[in-house]
């Protein structure tokens, strides 16, 4: 079984990205200056703050590096062990990945998962005996070509299971960046709004900005 380098994309590590340059801009303030003259505020927020103090932001992060590190751990149990079936591909990765919890494995769930690698190693051996063969029986033949094709169908759930993995975490990604970004855009203008500013722009663009109201939009959002 050739080994895969390739691991799937962290896409939490892009929702670092997604509060940038957000603009809140209240219209009523410019409709009052139409008629009288007045003194138009405005403020900047630190997204580097926002980032990382969001609570959410974090949540998201956390959830999806869970369901990554649960996708990696299956993909390198259907490496490592080729010849199983796809049902006890799943039922080791489950066990692999119980064991390194708190709770542990239970006696019998210690078994299976031996037994489980056992079966897995022998398989492996017998494979690697028969390909290295040169005199084969029919029986042998027969038995090496089933290795091969069970080899060629781990090798094509792998690649499916990264697509379809990929495919649902763009998904979520997505998701988690319209609600981000709708909270901290609510956030803003509310902050914007109770304290008059007109326009509040990301404190980079705007680093000598009458006020900070990174603390306010942070109390609206981690509320």
């Amino acid at each position: 079984m050739r080994s895969n380098d390739s691991r799937p994309m962290l896409y939490w590590i892009v929702l670092a990205a997604i509060v940038w340059g957000i603009v809140a801009s209240l219209s009523h303030a410019f409709a009052d200056a139409k008629s009288a003259p007045v003194d138009i505020r405005f403020a900047s927020v630190d997204m580097n703050r926002i980032q990382t103090e969001y609570k959410l932001v974090q949540q998201y992060r956390d959830q999806m590096q869970a369901e990554t590190n649960q996708q990696q751990q299956l993909l390198q149990v259907m490496t490592d062990n080729p010849f199983l079936s796809e049902q006890d591909q799943k039922t080791l990765a489950t066990l692999l990945q119980k064991a390194n919890t708190p709770a542990g494995l239970t006696p019998a769930e210690k078994q299976q998962e031996q037994q489980l690698l056992d079966q897995s190693k022998k398989a492996n051996d017998d494979y690697q005996r028969l390909s290295q063969s040169q005199n084969l029986s029919p029986q042998d033949k027969q038995t090496l070509d089933n290795y091969l094709n069970l080899e060629k169908a781990t090798e094509a759930r792998i690649n499916l299971l990264k697509q379809q993995f990929q495919q649902d975490m763009q998904n979520k990604l997505d998701a988690a960046m319209a609600q981000l970004t709708k909270n901290i855009r609510d956030a803003i203008a509310t902050v914007a709004k109770d304290k008059g500013y007109a326009l509040v722009l990301d404190n980079s663009v705007a680093p000598y900005a009458q006020a900070d109201c990174t603390d306010d939009v942070l109390k609206i959002l981690n509320k």
